[in-house]
């Protein structure tokens, strides 16, 4: 039986001090029937030239160039050249495991799931990374319920629940699905429909994919930017469900995590525009689970952020 052929999609801006990290970790895979889209994203560095070595001297990789048009732009140039039954995303200056496709794809076959995913880890150095790849893998299968409400809980397990690059999808998922552009935290804007669309995932316990964490990342920018989009995707997350009548299900974690990103910004802006708009937000947010029988419950979790945050 042939191997399915698995598009990695890299999208590519600035990155020439990480580039050659990741193209490595890429080329190490242990599963070798991959095509590397790398697509460079109007990059300025030396990014274009190391791209050209590594395309000499390995012909799976394949390159595209285009104007910037950021992380999504990059991302849907690749979706729409890919030619893999499979998919995943590697962003350019992080690296993944070496049995990154060869788990999730195993995955897959053993659950008989569209999507699989792995573990995240954060790092800043490479010498991190030494022996992280020696743990034992076990695969379960989780309902698409399970991973939406965990899109909405702070911490690994919501990284690991909303981010798109630990992942390995069957190209069905992605028929009329495209990353929304010239957005940061897109993957907020697309995963819960794959989700919906997977009815069940595979899960590996095993860390496939290592983030890097860098100051000048696009993920570093202020929290205002980020509470605006985190709650347009909140927004969009809720009328979608609404139509799909299953908002019942997700109206109390969706709140709670409107709460907790308001809580956060108020940390943050601590002046008295951003302390009445948090009075505010949190009355709505109050009112609305008070008719639902959910007061008691909506008071504990406040108390419980403001202590996480304060205390």
């Amino acid at each position: 039986m042939q191997e399915p052929l698995v598009s990695v999609i890299v999208p590519v801006y600035n990155v020439e001090l990480y580039l050659r990290d990741c193209l490595d970790s890429i080329l190490a895979q242990t599963y070798r029937n991959t095509e590397i889209i790398v697509v460079n994203d109007g990059s300025t560095d030396n990014s274009q030239s190391i791209l050209d070595e590594y395309a000499r001297k390995d012909n799976r990789i394949l390159l595209a160039s285009k104007d910037n048009g950021g992380l999504s732009s990059a991302r849907n140039t690749g979706l729409d050249r890919a030619k893999g039954t499979y998919y995943c995303f590697v962003d350019s200056d992080d690296v993944i495991s070496p049995n990154f496709v060869q788990y999730l794809l195993d995955a897959c076959n053993q659950t008989n799931c569209l999507l699989a995913l792995g573990k995240i880890v954060r790092f800043e150095k490479m010498t991190e990374l030494n022996g992280i790849s020696n743990s034992e893998m076990t695969i379960c299968t989780e309902s698409t319920e399970t991973m939406l409400k965990r899109q909405y809980i702070a911490g690994s397990h919501a990284m690991a629940a909303v981010s798109s690059c630990n992942k390995l999808y069957h190209k069905s998922l992605w028929a009329n699905i495209r990353f929304p552009e010239n957005r940061i935290y897109e993957d907020n804007f697309v995963m819960f429909r794959l989700y919906l669309i997977s009815n069940i995932v595979a899960v590996i316990d095993y860390p496939v994919y290592y983030y890097r964490r860098r100051p000048e990342s696009i993920t570093s920018l202020s929290f205002g930017n980020e509470l605006d989009t985190q709650l347009d995707a909140l927004h969009l997350q809720e009328n979608f469900f609404k139509e799909k009548k299953i908002y019942d299900k997700f109206q109390y974690d969706i709140n709670a995590r409107k709460v907790e990103l308001w809580l956060t910004y108020f940390y943050h802006h601590k002046s008295g525009q951003a302390r009445t708009s948090l009075l505010q937000n949190l009355k709505i947010v109050y009112q609305v689970m008070s008719r639902n029988g959910q007061k008691v419950k909506f008071l504990k979790l406040l108390v419980k952020l403001v202590l996480k945050r304060y205390g």
